[in-house]
């Protein structure tokens, strides 16, 4: 179990998807840069390119210093990024950052529920020097407000034989309502709009190939759909959420 917060709500609003060639050993490459704490997600991939990861920083200047860090690694021969401008679908609902005004003490919070969705109240009062009481009545408020969700995160271990597909997709027309019709579809797992590379980024999950090759041929058909282009996790090296 975990609680998921959205990563503005913990001052990470800039988010990027980096699509890496490697000249070398793969995981030995995606290794080094799961050593980032700035990236929570690196996957090694069957496509255009060797892997793919995530990074979630507190601004532009950040950003760029991490991917001038990747680029730097030993064995990276090129990357590719585009910056997520909105998530629409992720591991569990997300939260209208908007409406969400959290303190020091709510923040400490979040972090225990993000590690470890069993948390107890007392831990929790622990970890911030607060009263059981005091934990519970802004715990409960947090959960309320939607702050946090709390759910079972997919693990690709626990998943042997699942497929997992990113794609990145281009648009003609208004991202937003393509986004809409695309966050409809069986299978969906993630789903974010974007700048650079692509103008969307998903990740469908399925039983079988067959079952995602039956969203992705339902999305080409979609109005305002361009192009896809689509990738395979082989192997998750890290995912943190």
């Amino acid at each position: 179990m975990i609680g998921l917060v959205h990563p503005a709500i913990l001052g990470l609003p800039v988010m990027a998807h980096v699509s890496i060639n490697v000249s070398g050993n793969v995981e030995t490459v995606g290794r080094d840069i799961c050593r980032d704490e700035r990236v929570p997600f690196v996957s090694m991939t069957a496509g255009s390119m060797s892997l793919v990861a995530e990074i979630r920083v507190k601004n532009h200047h950040e950003l760029q210093e991490c991917v001038d860090g990747i680029r730097e690694i030993e064995g990276v021969a090129s990357l590719r990024t585009s910056t997520y401008t909105e998530l629409e679908v992720d591991v569990l609902p997300t939260v209208q950052v908007e409406q969400v005004k959290v303190d020091d003490l709510d923040l400490t919070m979040l972090e225990v529920i993000r590690r470890n969705g069993r948390a107890t109240y007392a831990s929790m009062a622990a970890a911030a020097g607060v009263s059981i009481g005091t934990a519970r009545m802004r715990v409960l408020r947090l959960l309320e407000s939607g702050t946090v969700r709390i759910g079972t995160m997919w693990r690709p271990e626990a998943h042997p034989n699942m497929v997992r597909v990113g794609v990145g997709i281009s648009i003609r027309g208004s991202v937003q309502t393509v986004r809409s019709d695309i966050a409809g579809l069986p299978g969906l797992a993630f789903l974010a709009s974007s700048i650079g590379r692509h103008d969307l980024l998903a990740t469908v999950h399925g039983d079988d190939f067959q079952d995602v090759l039956a969203t992705l041929n339902a999305a080409s058909e979609i109005s305002g759909v361009h192009n896809l282009e689509t990738w395979v996790h082989l192997k998750v090296l890290k995912e943190q959420h």
